[in-house]
Order: C-alpha cells, then sequence, then structure tokens
C-alpha cells in the first residue's frame, strides 16, 4: 500500500503563487556569520551601547553601529513527503514565485515604524540619519518557475526549502530635541542577496 504523509497542505501538479519575501524576523532557521540580531541582545549588552549615544545634542540622532555581518537562513519549508511504501514513487510538481529583494527593517526601545503598505519606514529622520533609500523596503521582483520531477524512495523523506543569503546591520540610536533625550532604541536592517530553493531527500 502506497501511502505519503503531506506535513505541509500543498498540492502536486498544480500551480501555486506565493511572495516569497517576508520579514527577517519571521525566517524558520537563521544562522548568523560574525554577529547576532537585535533581539538576541541582553538588556545589559544594549545598556552598554547606550552609552556610545547618550552625550546631548541640541538637535538630531547620535548613531552608533553594533555588528555588520552575514546571515544564512531557512524562510520557509514549501513541502515535506514521507515514502512508507515499499516501493518508489514518482511527483512531479509544479510552482510559481515572486521573489523580491527587499530591505527589512526592525527596532527595540522606542524607535517607532511609518508604515504605507509593504513599505516600512523609521520614524523621526532615523531612515535618513542611516542613509536608507526613501522606500526602505524597496521591491525588485522578478518571477521563478520550478517545474520538478522527482523520485521519492522507499523509507525516504523529500523536503523543498526557500533559502537565502543576506547582510544585517544593526546599532543603537538615540534622538534630542533642546539637548534632551526623546527617543532611544535600537536599530537593525536586513538586505537580501540571494534567495532559491533546495530540494532535499533524507532516509527517515
Amino acid at each position: 500500500m502506497k501511502k505519503i504523509i503531506v506535513l505541509l497542505a500543498l498540492l502536486i501538479t498544480v500551480f501555486s503563487i506565493g511572495n516569497i519575501y517576508a520579514s527577517h524576523l519571521s525566517f524558520k532557521e537563521i544562522e548568523c556569520i560574525g554577529g547576532k540580531l537585535l533581539r538576541d541582545f541582553t538588556e545589559e549588552e544594549l545598556k552598554n551601547h547606550y552609552r556610545k549615544v547618550e552625550k546631548r545634542m541640541f538637535s538630531g540622532w547620535r548613531t552608533h553601529k553594533v555588528s555588520s555581518f552575514e546571515i544564512n537562513y531557512v524562510k520557509e519549508i514549501l513541502f515535506s513527503y514521507y515514502n512508507d511504501s515499499p516501493t518508489a514513487i514518482k511527483y512531479e510538481y509544479n510552482y510559481e514565485r515572486t521573489v523580491s529583494k527587499k530591505t527589512s527593517l526592525s527596532a527595540s526601545g522606542n524607535i517607532k515604524f511609518n508604515t504605507s503598505g509593504d513599505i516600512k519606514k523609521f520614524k523621526s529622520g532615523l531612515n535618513s540619519e542611516l542613509k536608507l533609500s526613501s522606500s526602505s523596503e524597496e521591491d525588485k521582483s522578478e518571477k521563478e518557475k520550478l517545474n520538478l520531477k522527482f523520485d521519492i524512495d522507499p523509507g525516504h523523506m523529500l523536503n523543498l526549502y526557500v533559502i537565502g543569503h543576506g547582510h544585517i546591520e544593526n546599532g543603537v540610536a538615540s534622538k534630542y530635541l533642546f539637548w534632551i533625550r526623546r527617543i532611544t532604541g535600537g536599530y537593525e536592517i536586513f538586505n537580501m542577496s540571494t534567495e532559491y530553493t533546495r530540494l532535499e531527500k533524507v532516509p527517515v
């Protein structure tokens, strides 16, 4: 008896359409190379970094870059199938996706965002201070179609991942007005470099 356990609900031999982009904080897995995400900073680490931006000024932002590093990530698992039958099973899978290269922002403290549709910007002029483009989530999209034909061997699982590579820069910032600190927090900027699918067959 042939039996396939469908772990994620996707249709075989039917086009499914989706946007490949999501905020980096929603990625399934992230491997940081030479740094760490803002969300992983301890309170003590943040306090130490805030000292770099505590010198008062009449008006404007003081910023301090903490780290700049590369990341590898698994954005999502498109499907996962297991063949527990005694014979191999053939499948064909068609998939269409929109690959969007964008910049994703995150923040801590009382740094806030302006959001217009899918476009998110730091409030209070921090985008300009950090020299980000006027559209902080610039969409550079292209269509990609996949047509995969494969065998699932007995006792094996087949997984299709969306994986990628990108760059993270994070730091802390304070904004002053009349020598009074009005805003303090951490910021993080993610830029996607490449993103693609990977098919993996593993014994179970």
